[in-house]
This record gives structure tokens, sequence and C-alpha cells, in this order.
């Protein structure tokens, strides 16, 4: 079957083609698994045209000025038409009404499918209607948990809840790695290692985590935090409250890093931390788990969906500390290489492009 995965959005502008493949690795890396069977092909937007073809997948670029959600897009219906595809994935409800314009010049057997990225249902009463009319040309849409769909079902702006599948929105390309080598290679103690990565905002809620550590500090464990980010919203609050509170020697702020880099650092972290009130899905949480840590999580459903309704994580009620903090000495006694080895099996069923492959085999009903 040929298979388009289709991105309306230009992104990436400052990339050569080479350089956008490997930043779009983490969306793109479940064509290795689908390839040999499928005819598969990528098309972006970005500051250049080009073709590539990259072991038996198809890449097109195609340039774009500015993103525009109102402005037809006719050539690229055009070529999409004369492709004559099966399947579509299009990324991003907020380019609904583009995926319905295509649609009448496809073949009758052509099905096209949304992948949602965390947007959420727009408040304009007049986005709300394109979308209302625009649905009735969409196959299903893919969310990483049914719970986040569940909004839009209620509104209708999804006809009914059997059009939802849930499916991650990409993957990790980082592997498991020894611990005690990567923790020599960093030069940090062998001590009970914790990991956070994300943007010091209020919807990540630093502080509620480092509420937590400051009682469990107390207690005198001996641990580190490492904290990655590359927005610094909060960071004098931060950076405040880890002086009044003494975390001086327990916590370390790392600031921004290249992302590569950040393989070591999962590999030699024992627990990766986060205290979201919302998100689309996990990146940083699906890298950790790919390198073995056991999740830390606010219990949000994309959080439960990716650690497998929660077996393979400690979850507590976003913004309470306290509870966070009893999520804590609780895991104090448990046996952290079944954790681990359970987390990594989670991992490679659900969240890793293989899993994510053989899932859109099925959505897609590619099955044989």
């Amino acid at each position: 079957m040929r298979i388009i995965d289709l991105s309306y959005h230009a992104s990436y502008l400052d990339l050569s083609p080479e350089a956008y493949l490997k930043k779009a690795e983490s969306n793109i890396g479940y064509s290795r698994f689908l390839k040999d069977e499928h005819d598969l092909t990528f098309i972006f937007h970005s500051a250049f045209n080009k073709r590539l073809s990259r072991d038996g997948v198809t890449y097109i670029f195609r340039k774009k000025r500015f993103n525009s959600k109102w402005l037809l897009p006719l050539s690229l219906t055009s070529l999409i038409s004369r492709m004559k595809p099966d399947v579509i994935l299009v990324h991003s409800i907020i380019y609904i009404h583009f995926a319905a314009f295509l649609k009448p010049f496809l073949p009758g057997r052509t099905v096209i499918f949304i992948q949602n990225h965390a947007e959420k249902i727009p408040k304009s009463g007049l986005k709300k209607i394109a979308i209302r009319r625009s649905e009735k040309a969409i196959k299903g849409f893919l969310f990483t948990s049914r719970e986040l769909a569940k909004p839009w079902v209620n509104q209708r702006m999804i006809a009914s809840d059997d059009k939802v599948y849930e499916l991650m929105e990409g993957s990790s390309s980082f592997v498991k790695k020894d611990k005690g080598k990567c923790r020599s290679i960093l030069g940090i103690a062998d001590v009970e290692t914790y990991i956070w990565v994300g943007r010091l905002d209020s919807n990540k809620d630093p502080l509620c985590v480092l509420k937590a550590f400051r009682a469990y500090a107390e207690k005198g464990y001996d641990f580190k935090l490492y904290m990655f980010y590359n927005s610094e919203d909060l960071l004098s609050d931060i950076q405040k409250f880890i002086a009044d509170s003494g975390l001086q020697e327990s916590v370390e702020l790392k600031g921004s890093i290249a992302h590569d880099k950040l393989e070591l650092w999962y590999n030699a972290s024992d627990y990766f931390v986060a205290a979201s009130y919302f998100e689309g899905s996990g990146y940083s949480l699906c890298e950790a788990m790919s390198c073995g840590c056991i999740p830390i999580l606010s219990d949000i459903p994309s959080f439960r969906y990716m650690t497998a309704e929660g077996r393979v994580a400690a979850l507590f009620s976003p913004g309470d500390e306290n509870e966070l903090y009893q999520r804590l000495e609780e895991l104090r006694h448990k046996d952290l290489g079944k954790m681990k080895s359970k987390v990594l099996e989670v991992y490679e069923n659900r969240l890793s492009f293989s899993a994510i492959a053989t899932k859109m085999k099925v959505i897609y009903g590619l099955e044989k």
C-alpha cells in the first residue's frame, strides 16, 4: 500500500535536508518497520524544494515561505492526488480543513487519519464549525490517550469515540546502556539519581517537585536531582527555593545541553520525574523509559497510557508535593532492577518505533 505522512506546517527552516531528517527522527523512525512492505513517503514543508530517497523511504521537501491556516494548498493537493495514496496521516488537527479539501481529489479507497499533537479545542466558534464540517472526511483521529480525545468528542468536534485511536506520536532513538559506565563518563556520584527534563514553567510545575525533594532531603537521604531545561520562566523562583531550602548539594540546575547528550544522563539516572498538568504525550518521558529510568509522574492521561496505566510508574496527583514525597519514600523499598526491566518491556511494547508501526498496521487496516 502507498502511505503518505503529511506535515502542512513549515518547520526547521534553518536546517539542511539531512539535518532536518535527524531532527525529525522521533517522528519518522517508525518508517524502518513499514518500508519493506509498503510504499512510504513523508512530505515536509521547509525552506527548500528537494526530493530524497533513503533506505526505501521517500522524503519530499516543499518550500513554504510562511504558515497559513487559510490559504489552500492547491499545488500540494495536485501532487498528492497524482500519487494516489491508500492512506494519509496528517499531522495536527488545526489543518483538518486542508485534509477535507484534499479528500475529493483522492481515489475512493483513500483514508485520511489525523494525529493530535497536544492541540486543544479552539475557542473561536468559526473554527469549531470548520472542524465539525471537515471531520466527516476523516477516517480516524490518533491521540496518545483516548481520554485526551474526550473533550473533542463531547463537543462534537469528533463525531464518535469509535473514530479515536491510541497511538504514541513519536518515539526515542536512545538505548539502554550500563549505568555505572555512564556515571563514570559524566563524573557523577554513585548515589540515588533523579533526572528532570522539561521547561521551567507553571504547566511543568518544577516547584512541586522541589518541595517534595525538600521533604525528602530533610530525612537525610543521599541523592542527586539533575534538572535540564531550555526555558527559564521560573528559574529565579527555583534558584531562590533551592537556596532557601538548603538543596544546593542535592539539586543541580544543568540548563540546556545538546539533545544527544541526554542519552548518557538518562542512562546514568535511576528515576525520571515530571509533574505536568497537561501533556499531549511526553517525549522526554519516552526517552527516559527507553533508557530504563523508572518514571515518577503526575497522574495525567498521556502519562498513564505511556506507563501502561501506571503499572510501571509511581503516580501522584498533579500539584500535590506531599503525595509525590510519599511516592519517593515508597520507591526506596522497591526492587530497582525488576522495575527497570518492566519499564523497558512497556517501552518496547507500547512506545518504541516498532510498537508504533505495528499499531499503525492495525489502525490503517494494513494487516493481511
